[in-house]
């Protein structure tokens, strides 16, 4: 069992291997995931690390997909592509990259968005190409909605970075961290491998920095 929590609801939400629940007092399952692949293109969703009963009313949760990349490997060309603005010699592969799916009591997806939409268009995906593409772990740990302000935080815990994304837009519009790209100007603050989000009544994000 991960993500254990109450919600503004008066219920319990948390995720059970790759599933996710919402259950009463109780322990009777009111609500569960659908599961189905829709969003990552596979038989499931990959539920993992955070799942949420948002004040709308609606669930929101972490999944995965595979998405195919070009990889830069030594030996003779065996694809040409253009990724992004880098065009590129190499072989197709598949990795992990993170979505964000909200759905509504009735299990339908509502709203999504996949970091392989950023990331593979972004200067950071192309800092480890050369030879080690899956040097590269863009695994998503958490996020933070802000629905008043319409926003949402998502925190990639091996790159030390965090995302904020307009919603409904689903347009990256500020990235935190120090690691150096192009794309979206950096905020310039420093932490490493962080865990945990909360919001304070101020509006401030509060989590735990691994350093």
């Amino acid at each position: 069992i991960r993500d254990l929590k109450l919600s503004s609801w008066a219920t319990i939400t948390l995720l059970y291997g790759e599933q996710v629940y919402e259950i009463n007092y109780e322990g009777n399952v009111l609500w569960k995931g659908p599961n189905n692949g829709v969003i990552s293109g596979d038989t499931t969703e990959y539920y993992h690390n955070e799942f949420t009963r948002l004040h709308n009313g609606h669930y929101m949760a972490l999944g995965r997909e595979y998405a195919e990349v070009l990889s830069e490997m030594p030996g003779p060309p065996l694809v040409k592509q253009q990724v992004g603005n880098h065009p590129g010699y190499g072989i197709k592969i598949k990795l992990p990259f993170g979505t964000l799916i909200e759905y509504d009591k009735q299990g339908k997806v509502i709203w999504s968005w996949k970091s392989s939409s950023y990331f593979k268009a972004s200067d950071l995906y192309f800092r480890k190409m050369k030879g080690n593409l899956a040097g590269i772990d863009v695994h998503d740990n958490g996020f933070f909605f802000n629905e008043k302000a319409g926003t949402i935080y998502v925190s990639f815990k091996h790159i030390s970075t965090i995302l904020k994304i307009k919603y409904p837009e689903a347009e990256v519009i500020s990235s935190y961290g120090n690691i150096n790209r192009k794309v979206i100007p950096e905020m310039g603050v420093n932490f490493n491998g962080q865990r945990n989000w909360k919001s304070t009544s101020e509006g401030n994000l509060v989590f735990l920095n691994n350093n």
